[in-house]
């Protein structure tokens, strides 16, 4: 394959991709083509045939690659790229009787420092998004309505004495306790608090 029909087949596969739309991608395939991943099944696997290739880009793009474009993976925390961890611990928050696990977490980047909180509505977690995946939850009758979020907000840090720390904390948490009924009118529940089974 030439160097421009390589990309022109980029260019295809990332719009197939983005619309879900395989067919877009036929052209860059004979009918006799042969696909051999070198991967164990179900995401490798010697595929005959242009409609083989095809269902098999469906099947693996569709069932692991956008299920774990998750709002839960740990990623979501970070700022933007080129920020590190420095500090990652846990706390529990109870404004009102609405308690929700959060991620205190301290991120730098250059001479700049960001403290963030970080937690999930709706979901318990990247664990429980990928248990469900596992199971085949996620795409059956007991598949959820809607997604839940990851929500980060973060204040800059101006260095890391204790004091400047805690007062960045007790800023971040006075602006949770004022998002916390806003969230709530959303209907997401915090992951954290126990289900109300009445």
């Amino acid at each position: 394959m030439s160097i421009p029909r390589f990309a022109a087949y980029a260019a295809a596969f990332e719009k197939a991709y983005a619309n879900n739309d395989w067919s877009i991608v036929e052209p860059f395939f004979t009918e006799d083509a042969v696909y051999d991943a070198k991967l164990e099944p179900p995401i490798g696997g010697l595929f005959e045939g242009r409609a083989a290739i095809l269902a098999c880009f469906d099947r693996v793009l569709n069932g692991f690659d956008r299920r774990f474009e998750s709002p839960f993976s740990p990623k979501t925390a970070y700022p933007g790229t080129g920020w590190w961890s420095e500090e990652t611990r846990q706390i529990l928050l109870q404004p009102g009787d609405r308690p929700a696990r959060v991620n205190v977490l301290r991120f730098g980047t250059g001479g700049r420092r960001k403290l963030a909180f970080d937690w999930t509505e709706g979901s318990k977690g990247l664990g429980d998004e990928i248990f469900r995946f596992a199971t085949a939850l996620d795409s059956s009758a007991w598949g959820r309505p809607r997604e839940g979020v990851a929500v980060r907000i973060s204040t800059p840090l101006q260095n890391t004495k204790p004091s400047r720390q805690a007062a960045a904390e007790a800023l971040l948490l006075d602006f949770y306790r004022s998002l916390r009924p806003k969230l709530d009118l959303v209907g997401f529940q915090p992951e954290g608090q126990p289900e109300d089974d009445s």
